[in-house]
């Protein structure tokens, strides 16, 4: 009772399964003198399976790792020799800057101190050369009044000599004698003076104080040094050297690690294989049971004992195993089964053969791993050739987006540099302006106070000549008619005369002086055009223009030229860095194609082994 019971609930379980789709017991029976030709089974079977033990990420991903890390080491010297030189060469470049901003005030103050001495010389210059022509036409008017005066009176006394009247006649003659001795007089008292004072003109215009340049505390350059001690670059080849080594051993233990993780998957595959083994033995003992049981119910006992040796009384181990693996995907894998099951049904409909030979091909190209490999392929191209794209985009967006940001930087460089000049021409202004004060108080007491002093005392001597002029006419004629006449040609031709000589003495007095221009606290500023278009060059040129003009939304009138240059030639600096970027986003695409060449070798490698079925099917076809 009990037998019967347990076979009742194995028969109730087995009619749980379906069985609809692989072969039945009695029709692979039946089609027994087929089985001679060489069939592939619609199962993988171990070395099938060892042979995709490659196909991993986990090896790939370390095989592309150690490509890459030795294409690196190749690479390194040529990166080292790069970034010494752009060091270098940048350090360098940042010094020279630096100390040519720094020095900018320095020129512009030399070339202002050198103009400021050429004015100051020249209007020292001027005022002496002024008294000099103020001097000699007062001595041309002196010489004039006296020779007027002296051949006047010479004419009326000679005339008087020349007269038949003896008393006249003497009169006369002592005149003439008279005028000569005043002649005398006067040029000795006169002219004297006013060559004495020209000389002392000449000789303080010729001094040495004139001429040299304003000692001003000029700003001095500082050089700036920050390379000397930064460049010490011995230690790099050595580190290279190192560098390269270490890359070397890191590429030959990634090496192997993928033939251990090889190894590792090859151990679980065997693993599973043998797992799967067991479930298909314990499937082809629960068949062998079901069907023992399938042929008792339906053997008749009236079949006649001749008849009955031609029934099927058991199926053979490799039928079994067929089923078993059979039965053991369609549990595993129910969907699968049922795709592959129904697909090589429509493909090879009378062909069971070949329907084995496709699931067996499709059991192998689908294999989870290489199919996992696959996918990261086809995800990792799709994601880098969309940022690919993405980074063409901005390329052409970024331009318009510069102009805002950059006109910003530029008025930033402007106010910075304008802050700079505007210091440094205060402080220039200044202490030029206290050397200048210095010189002027010191060439009017030193040189123009002298000639102040002469001109004073040649004009004090003018008033002594006309008081002793006076008294000698009053002495000699007296008080009468004739000396009151003499007194009054002489008032009108000498005295009025020396009264203009002592005014343009008293000019000379009054204007014997050097007033020196100051030097304005913007000495040292450019122009705002001027500085706009240097600021605008000097950023301009820090790039290779190599990248098309782009629309600007800035417009300005006289610099507009600059500003697009300046907007496109950092729209180069950003360009480079997005190439940069794209180029190491192509390098990643070795890794990717790889992942899908490793799906790629696995169906060659399928198709290679179902060619290989086929040729082995029909040998055999035509040998039997």
């Amino acid at each position: 009772m009990n037998t019967e019971e347990h076979i009742s609930t194995e028969r109730a379980h087995a009619r749980h399964i379906n069985l609809t789709g692989p072969v039945s017991p009695l029709r692979i029976h039946q089609e027994q003198p087929s089985r001679n030709i060489f069939t592939i089974q619609p199962f993988l079977g171990l070395r099938a399976k060892l042979s995709q033990g490659f196909a991993c990420y986990s090896v790939v991903f370390l095989v592309i790792s150690a490509y890459r890390l030795f294409c690196t080491r190749n690479a390194i010297e040529t990166f080292a020799s790069t970034a010494k030189e752009t060091v270098a060469s940048d350090c360098y470049t940042l010094e020279k800057t630096v100390s040519t901003l720094g020095v900018l005030p320095y020129f512009a103050a030399q070339g202002v101190n050198h103009g400021l001495v050429l004015a100051l010389n020249s209007a020292v210059n001027q005022i002496g050369y002024g008294l000099e022509a103020v001097l000699s036409g007062l001595l041309a008017t002196l010489d004039l009044v006296v020779g007027l005066l002296t051949g006047t009176w010479r004419c009326f006394l000679t005339n008087l000599a020349d007269s038949d009247v003896p008393l006249l006649s003497e009169i006369g003659d002592g005149g003439v004698q008279a005028i000569n001795e005043m002649d005398k007089a006067l040029i000795i008292l006169l002219a004297t003076p006013f060559n004495e004072l020209g000389a002392l003109i000449q000789q303080k215009m010729t001094n040495h104080r004139i001429g040299l340049p304003v000692s001003a505390s000029l700003l001095q350059p500082q050089k700036v040094k920050i390379c000397d001690k930064m460049l010490s670059l011995d230690a790099v080849d050595t580190l290279t050297d190192d560098l390269r080594k270490y890359v070397l051993y890191a590429a030959l233990i990634l090496l192997a690690l993928a033939v251990a993780a090889a190894l590792c998957n090859m151990a679980t595959i065997s693993y599973h294989h043998k797992r799967w083994k067991r479930s298909v033995v314990r499937i082809m003992d629960l068949l062998r049971t079901e069907t023992q049981v399938s042929l008792v119910e339906t053997r008749q006992p009236h079949t006649d004992i001749n008849n009955a040796d031609t029934q099927p009384n058991e199926i053979e181990v490799r039928d079994e195993k067929l089923l078993a693996s059979r039965i053991s995907f369609m549990t595993r894998q129910p969907v699968l089964y049922r795709i592959l099951d129904t697909s090589s049904r429509q493909l090879f409909p009378e062909n069971e053969n070949r329907r084995n030979l496709y699931i067996w091909l499709m059991l192998y190209i689908f294999q989870p791993q290489a199919v996992v490999c696959l996918l990261i392929g086809i995800l990792g191209l799709i994601l880098i050739y969309s940022q690919v794209a993405l980074i063409g985009y901005f390329r052409m967006r970024h331009h318009p987006v510069l102009a805002t940001a950059l006109q910003g930087l530029t008025d930033t460089a402007l106010d910075y540099v304008n802050s700079t000049m505007y210091g440094a021409s205060r402080t220039f202004a200044t202490e030029t302006n206290i050397a200048i004060a210095s010189m002027e108080t010191d060439l009017n007491a030193s040189v123009f106070g002298a000639i102040v002093h002469a001109a004073s005392e040649l004009g004090s001597t003018l008033a002594v000549v006309q008081t002793s002029l006076i008294e000698g006419v009053r002495a000699v004629f007296g008080n009468g008619l004739f000396g009151k006449l003499i007194l009054a040609v002489l008032q009108c031709l000498l005295f009025n005369k020396l009264s203009v000589i002592e005014n343009g003495l008293s000019w000379i007095e009054s204007n014997a002086y050097v007033s020196l221009p100051r030097v304005s606290e913007d000495v040292l500023v450019m122009e705002q055009a001027e500085l706009n278009r240097l600021v605008m060059a000097s950023v301009a040129g820090t790039v290779n223009p190599t990248v098309p003009p782009s629309s600007s939304p800035i417009v300005l009138e006289k610099e507009s030229a600059y500003v697009k240059d300046k907007l496109r030639r950092v729209g180069d600096v950003i360009d480079r860095v997005l190439v940069k970027y794209e180029q190491q986003l192509l390098e990643e695409l070795p890794v990717y194609y790889g992942l899908m060449g490793v799906w790629c070798a696995v169906l060659a490698m399928g198709l290679v082994g179902a060619g290989v079925i086929l040729v082995r099917q029909s040998t055999i076809a035509r040998e039997i």
